[in-house]
């Protein structure tokens, strides 16, 4: 499933729910449709940032037996960022939960100086506590 829009604010709600009905095609835990909801709000979010503001951002779910596969393309080239803000940071922890919580993650350059920001969730991902990596 994908869905491609000109930059705007409702785009995360629509990728959210679009990865959320091709993960619940099977069976899924809580836990990791928690994680796949937030990891695409964040990879949508930071595509808004700092990619350009008539860019276009695209979002594609693909179902894997026990992983789902996201990927969000932008047209900006600059790589995201690991940041390891501190406790009192409005923000910059997308990334570092991106590393957290997906089985795998990377980014794919495009010629047209654009990328793809990929990762994949194991969709039968128990529940656990949190623990960024240092």
């Amino acid at each position: 499933m994908k869905v491609r829009a000109t930059a705007a604010p409702g785009l995360a709600s629509r990728a959210r729910q679009l990865a959320a009905r091709e993960a619940v095609r099977g069976e899924v835990t809580g836990f990791a449709l928690f994680a796949i909801e937030l990891l695409v709000t964040e990879l949508v979010t930071n595509a808004l940032r700092h990619g350009p503001a008539d860019g276009v951002v695209e979002v594609e779910a693909t179902r894997r037996n026990d992983r789902l596969e996201v990927s969000v393309s932008d047209d900006s080239p600059e790589p995201p960022v690991i940041r390891r803000p501190g406790p009192d940071a409005p923000g910059g922890r997308g990334m570092a939960l991106v590393e957290a919580l997906a089985l795998r993650w990377g980014v794919r350059q495009h010629a047209d100086d654009g990328k793809s920001v990929w990762f994949w969730v194991d969709l039968h991902m128990p529940e656990r506590e949190f623990q960024p990596k240092p």
